[in-house]
C-alpha cells in the first residue's frame, strides 16, 4: 500500500492566495532589510509560503471608539521575495486593495530602477545604501497622488513604542520605493564587478568613510529647488545670418514644480520674484556646478557675480543638440528649447567631394572619387550650415 502525499500547492497558486491578503510595508534600516508582511484583517492565519516566515504582526484597526492595536498571524516576505506577488496583485480581480496598492508602488519602483533613477548614499546608520532619485517633478506629483490613495490596511503598521501612530503614508511609500531600488544593483556578481562589497553585496555594509560623498550626494539631489535651462533665440533666421542663442537658468520649486522663476531674480532680490524656497539661492550655488562637466559652456555662469544667461556660439548648440543630449537629465537639469524651434530644427545628411578634391563630385557625368557624407543640424532657412 503506497502512502498518498498531500498535495503541495504550486508557487503561482500561493502568489494568488496571498495577493488576496491585506499587505503592509514593514521599514527597516537600510531599507532593503524592510520586509511586506501579509495578513487578513479578520484575524485568519493567511497561506504559509517557503520562502517566508511567520509572524505575529501588530497593525492599527478601528475599534468600537477609537483606533486599536491589534496582534494578528502575517507571512513576512523579502522585499525582492514580494514583488512577483505584489505586481500580480495588479491584475487580480480577486485582490485586497492594499496589494493592489502596493503593487502600482511596486512597478513605480521598478520603472525608476529601469530609466537608472538610483542614487549612492548612507542611511541613518552608516551602512551603504541605493535609493530612488533623482525625481522629477512629475515623478513626485506622481508619488504624491499614490500616496494620497493608499488604504488604511497598507499602512497599518504602527510606529515602535507609539501605540496607534502610523507612519505618514507619503513617508512610508519613499521608503518602499528606495527598498525597491537598492534590489536590482545587488546581483550575484555585483560585488566583483564593483571589486568591493559596499553598494554591491546584499548584507548591509558600514562605510562611515564615505559619509562626505554621501553628503554632497544628498546635498545635490535633496535641494529644494530644480534647475533648468531655458534657450532663448533672437535676431533673425536666415541664409545670410544665423540666429543668435543664449541659455537662462532657472528655478523650480520641487513642491510646486509649478513655481518657476529666474535664477537672476533669486540672486538679486527682485520683490515680485516668488522664491521657490527659503535656501533657494543655497541650493542653486551647489546645482549649478554640477552642470558644468555635462555642459562646459555653462562654465561662465559660475564666474558671474549674478547668473543672468551665458551667450552660446555655433559651437556649444552643436555639442548640447548632439554630444549632451541626454546628459542633461542624468545631471538632474533639464533643457528647455523654445516650441517655434520644434518645428524648425531637422537632421539630414550632405554628400559631396571630399575634402581637397575639385571638380565634378563624385558620382556625377562618371566621376570617380571617394564620398564625403556629413550630418548636419538645420534651423529654419538655414539649410546649408
Amino acid at each position: 500500500m503506497r502512502a498518498v502525499l498531500p498535495a503541495v500547492p504550486s508557487v503561482p497558486s500561493l502568489i494568488s492566495e496571498l495577493t488576496e491578503c491585506c499587505a503592509v510595508f514593514v521599514p527597516g534600516v537600510p531599507a532593503r532589510t524592510g520586509t511586506v508582511a501579509f495578513w487578513q484583517p479578520e484575524g485568519l492565519a493567511p497561506p504559509p509560503v517557503p520562502w517566508g516566515a511567520a509572524a505575529d504582526l501588530t497593525v492599527a484597526l478601528p475599534g468600537a471608539e477609537d483606533v486599536e492595536g491589534v496582534t494578528v498571524p502575517a507571512v513576512l516576505l523579502s522585499v525582492r521575495a514580494a514583488l512577483p506577488v505584489l505586481t500580480r496583485a495588479r491584475s487580480s480581480a480577486l485582490a485586497h486593495r492594499a496589494c493592489v496598492f502596493w503593487g502600482a508602488a511596486a512597478l513605480l519602483a521598478l520603472d525608476c530602477a529601469a530609466r537608472g533613477l538610483l542614487l549612492p548614499g548612507l542611511c541613518e546608520s552608516g551602512h551603504d545604501a541605493w535609493r530612488a532619485g533623482p525625481l522629477g517633478p512629475e515623478d513626485t506629483e506622481l508619488i504624491r497622488r499614490l500616496a494620497a490613495s493608499m488604504p488604511l490596511e497598507a499602512c497599518a503598521v504602527p510606529l515602535s513604542g507609539t501605540g496607534t501612530l502610523l507612519l505618514a503614508p507619503e513617508g512610508l511609500l519613499r521608503g518602499f520605493l528606495d527598498a525597491v531600488a537598492d534590489t536590482p544593483p545587488r546581483s550575484p556578481a555585483a560585488s566583483l564587478a564593483a571589486g568591493g562589497a559596499a553598494f554591491a553585496a546584499k548584507a548591509p555594509q558600514f562605510v562611515p568613510r564615505r559619509a562626505s560623498r554621501a553628503a554632497d550626494v544628498a546635498a545635490a539631489y535633496d535641494a529644494g529647488v530644480r534647475l533648468s535651462l531655458r534657450i532663448e533665440v533672437s535676431g533673425p533666421v536666415s541664409a545670410e545670418a544665423g540666429p543668435r542663442f543664449c541659455a537662462v537658468p532657472q528655478l523650480h520649486a520641487v513642491s510646486d514644480p509649478a513655481l518657476v522663476v529666474d535664477a537672476a531674480e533669486v540672486w538679486t532680490g527682485t520683490p515680485s520674484a516668488e522664491r521657490p524656497g527659503p535656501r533657494a539661492r543655497t541650493d542653486a550655488l551647489l546645482a549649478l556646478p554640477r552642470t558644468a562637466p555635462v555642459w562646459p559652456a555653462l562654465e561662465r555662469l559660475l564666474s558671474a557675480a549674478v547668473p543672468v544667461a551665458v551667450d552660446l556660439d555655433d559651437e556649444d548648440v552643436t555639442v548640447l543638440l548632439r554630444d549632451a543630449a541626454r546628459a542633461p537629465a542624468a545631471a538632474g537639469f533639464e533643457v528647455q528649447w523654445p516650441m517655434e524651434l520644434h518645428r524648425r530644427l531637422t537632421t539630414g545628411v550632405l554628400i559631396g567631394a571630399s575634402s581637397g578634391q575639385t571638380g565634378t563630385p563624385p558620382g556625377v557625368d562618371g566621376a570617380v572619387g571617394p564620398l564625403r557624407r556629413r550630418r548636419v543640424l538645420r534651423l529654419g532657412a538655414c539649410a546649408g550650415r
